[in-house]
């Protein structure tokens, strides 16, 4: 018997089988909207370190985060860090900052005007920087859960 004497056999596509078709297409969606969640949740706004100085200070110490080269090749300021905040430094120029040594910012200023905004993960969670890699090892564990889940669900359904 041939693929289409057997849909012949069967009739017409009836209310049961749109019913369910929905019904499967419902979980489907619901099933895809995790990973693609990542697309949303992984987002990284322009971000600068939070540097506590009153606006005079702000003014005069202009050098208080150091220019990087991006992936582009174009000088800019860095996202993750700053000069050391000491009580050396140029009396002069900066008071407090030692301008050959830096560290990793442990507060940031996110610039959420010009690209909509910044998500929990980035401003909530302060996952920048050093912390980067967390985004992406909590999607991996869900991955393995979702794969580990299917093989259970499907020796669960084979029952």
């Amino acid at each position: 018997m041939t693929a289409d004497e057997i849909l012949q056999r069967l009739g017409p596509t009836g209310s049961y089988q749109k019913r369910l078709i929905f019904i499967v297409l419902i979980f489907a969606f619901a099933n895809a909207w995790a990973p693609l969640s990542v697309i949303f949740t992984h987002y990284e706004p322009n971000h600068h370190c939070k540097v506590n100085l009153t606006e005079e200070m702000k003014n005069k110490c202009n050098n208080t985060i150091p220019w990087v080269v991006d992936e582009n090749g174009v000088e800019v300021r860095s996202s993750c860090l700053m000069y050391n905040f000491t009580k050396r430094g140029d009396e002069d120029n900066c008071p407090g900052f030692e301008l050959n040594e830096t560290v990793q910012c442990s507060e940031w200023i996110f610039e959420t005007e010009d690209d909509g905004g910044g998500t929990v993960v980035s401003e909530v969670m302060g996952l920048v920087c050093d912390k980067d890699w967390v985004m992406p090892f909590i999607v991996s564990v869900m991955m393995v859960g979702r794969a580990i889940g299917l093989m259970v669900s499907g020796a669960i359904s084979d029952r």
